[in-house]
């Protein structure tokens, strides 16, 4: 991570412009809770201490930096402007990128405050997977957690919605990618570029 400040100098010198603001152009719901509405999800999550919301802490495959840190007004720098969306909607959704380091991702998160995910392994962008992928420990749910970043078409063709939360059983896989579909391509008419974001639970801590 690296940070920038101020130049403490001495002797008169031109103010920095100020730093340009990332446009996020999609209409973010306020709330959790009208994000859930708006994908005609249910509100009931399938663990109490695990919300919806936190199951994609979407956000969460980037690699970003502070560029103040004296600014209270967080801004980031990204190595691309799809990186710097994801962490901007997040932070719509009150899920706000804290700190990041080579071990870990600090995460305040507005219900539960601030979580502290460890960063396991990290599989970057390549032409023959045509997605990124990050490895963590949760730290609610004390399990590792892989989430996974890429193309409609290529993250649509592994999608497995069988089971979710406790073995219960999930939506028919049919229909969560007929919904998740006209969403994309909403988004496509209106000139949006769109990515899926999915994750899997690959090892529980207690095993």
């Amino acid at each position: 991570m690296s940070t920038q400040s101020p130049d403490s100098s001495a002797g008169r010198k031109e103010k920095p412009e100020k730093s340009r603001k990332l446009s996020v152009h999609v209409k973010f719901p306020s709330t959790p809770a009208q994000l859930s509405d708006s994908l005609e999800t249910p509100a009931a999550s399938p663990s109490p201490q695990m919300p919806d919301i936190l199951r994609l802490p979407g956000n969460r495959p980037h690699r970003l930096s502070y560029e103040s840190l004296n600014n209270p007004e967080i801004c980031y720098e990204a190595e691309s402007p799809d990186e710097a969306a994801l962490v901007y909607a997040a932070r719509a959704y009150q899920c706000t990128l804290k700190a990041r380091s080579p071990e870990q991702v600090q995460i305040d998160f507005a219900p539960l405050g601030t979580l502290t995910f460890q960063l396991l392994h990290i599989l970057p962008f390549d032409s023959t997977r045509k997605r990124m992928s990050v490895v963590v420990k949760h730290p609610l749910i004390n399990q590792v957690v892989v989430y996974t970043k890429g193309a409609d078409t290529t993250i649509m063709n592994l999608l497995d919605v069988g089971l979710t939360g406790k073995d219960k059983p999930g939506p028919p896989k049919k229909t969560v990618e007929d919904r998740t579909q006209r969403h994309l391509n909403d988004y496509a008419r209106q000139g949006l570029r769109t990515l899926c974001i999915s994750m899997r639970v690959i090892m529980s801590q207690n095993a």
